[in-house]
């Protein structure tokens, strides 16, 4: 599957809570192993609704996972990438959430988890992903 580039002007929100188009969920688990796992989902019109998952577990490849659902059809995808990848990424998006909620800008927000899936999709040469 090759992701398009999805334009945040154009997703679909319904307004209801717990339903809105940027809602992320972070779990961080640190006990005898590490997993971080970082949750959003996308309603667009042309893609249908993205529910995307990065997972960390403190090794060198880290894996995202995109349930597409598309005019009934529930199609899964996986891709692995480079934990670095990540780390980069993690920091910069919890440091983003931490200003935003400090400075209550939260029109600030409905970028955030988008932008931080589109720098990954463009860090990373898919071409070797089978």
């Amino acid at each position: 599957m090759e992701l398009k580039k999805i334009d945040a002007n154009k997703l679909i929100f319904s307004g209801l809570p717990m339903d809105d188009r940027t809602n992320t969920y972070l779990s961080l688990e640190d006990y005898d192993w590490m997993t971080y796992v970082l949750q959003t989902q996308f309603k667009t019109e042309k893609m249908g609704i993205l529910r995307v998952k990065f997972e960390f577990l403190g090794v060198t490849s880290s894996t995202m996972t995109v349930e597409q659902t598309y005019k009934g059809i529930v199609q899964e995808y996986q891709y692995e990438f480079l934990s670095d990848i990540f780390q980069k990424y993690i920091v910069r998006y919890l440091k983003n959430k931490l200003i935003v909620g400090k400075l209550k800008r939260f029109s600030m927000e409905k970028m955030r988890s988008l932008n931080f899936i589109m720098k990954l999709l463009k860090k990373v040469n898919w071409s070797w992903i089978k």
